[in-house]
């Protein structure tokens, strides 16, 4: 009894599965990631007594084919050259995989009574990590006696690749930043690598010293700027006096003004009319050479004389003041 149910049961499981087979015609997708350079199988599951023949399709487009006969068939494609038969079972396997094989593989097959479920397999291929590398940068920070890190981890050639940090400091991601004083002394940082067809690490140990370069370079903006300043108030100082004697020299040499030869008193030596002439002396100063006494005024000196009339052999008032 229990072996007819058991029966019952296990014909029902095969049925059930049979029909989803019919209905749906596909099998789920097999995801596999491979590194470059290693080989792809792609066998055929199914007893080959029950099809007529069998094809493997890259993206759509058929690269490889099986008759009942047992010859195989490979067509043109990016393969050529890379595939290879199986003669103990019914199958293909794709050799030297690189970046450009990714992409979805299938496997199909009709059948003598119904249509086969298609293999399908979704296949990324990855470059391997071959090396990684840690690149630092560190600077001093005055304000708190201490050094400012920022470190990347590198892996060298490889894609889709993630990164794990761990000794001094734990974290995920390429980069990282924090602080590192001088007495902490030295610390040792690790970086771990890794992409789904492989791994790899490196360490790198630091330590905060005061960067002598850095010293030198403030004392140097220091002396700089102590030097800009100096020679700003020179030339500051240097336009000032510049200033002060052109301010000086322009009025000695344009001599005195009319003001002050008009009020000269009676120590102006005689020859005072001659030396004006040369000099370019205004009329002012012609005029005061004439005074013949301090309290004397210019209008003083051109009073004209009374004449009732001009005759033929008198001279004018004008004639008679010259």
């Amino acid at each position: 009894m229990w072996d007819f149910q058991g029966y019952r049961v296990f014909s029902f499981g095969v049925l059930m599965f049979g029909i989803l087979q019919g209905v749906c015609g596909v099998l789920a997708d097999t995801v596999m990631v491979l590194k470059v350079g290693s080989s792809l199988d792609l066998p055929f599951q199914y007893p080959i007594e029950s099809v007529l023949s069998v094809q493997w399709i890259f993206n759509g487009k058929t690269f490889a084919e099986y008759s009942t006969d047992q010859n195989y068939t490979l067509l043109e494609s990016q393969f050529s050259g890379r595939l290879k038969e199986n003669n103990d079972r019914v199958g293909v396997t794709v050799q030297d995989l690189q970046p450009q094989d990714s992409g979805t593989f299938s496997v199909a097959a009709p059948s003598i009574t119904t249509q086969l479920p298609t293999q399908i397999f979704k296949v990324y291929i990855q470059i391997p990590i071959t090396a990684v590398q840690i690149e630092k940068n560190q600077a001093w920070r005055l304000s708190t006696n201490s050094c400012d890190v920022d470190v990347k981890c590198v892996a060298l050639g490889a894609e889709s690749v993630s990164y794990l940090w761990s000794g001094y400091k734990n974290g995920s991601g390429a980069q990282l930043q924090f602080s590192l004083s001088p007495a902490e002394g030295a610390v040792t940082l690790n970086c771990t690598a890794a992409n789904n067809v492989s791994s790899s690490s490196a360490t790198e140990t630091l330590s905060c010293e005061q960067s002598k370069t850095s010293a030198i370079s403030l004392y140097v903006w220091i002396a700089v700027a102590g030097g800009a300043l100096t020679v700003i108030f020179v030339v500051i100082a240097a336009l000032c006096y510049c200033w002060r004697s052109h301010k000086n020299g322009s009025t000695s040499e344009a001599g005195n003004t009319v003001y002050a030869d008009v009020n000269a008193g009676p120590t102006v030596q005689k020859d005072k009319r001659s030396e004006s002439v040369v000099n370019g002396m205004t009329v002012y100063e012609t005029v005061n050479d004439l005074r013949v006494s301090p309290e004397m005024t210019i209008y003083a000196k051109v009073t004209l004389p009374q004449h009732t009339r001009v005759g033929a052999t008198s001279s004018s008032p004008y004639q008679q003041v010259l």
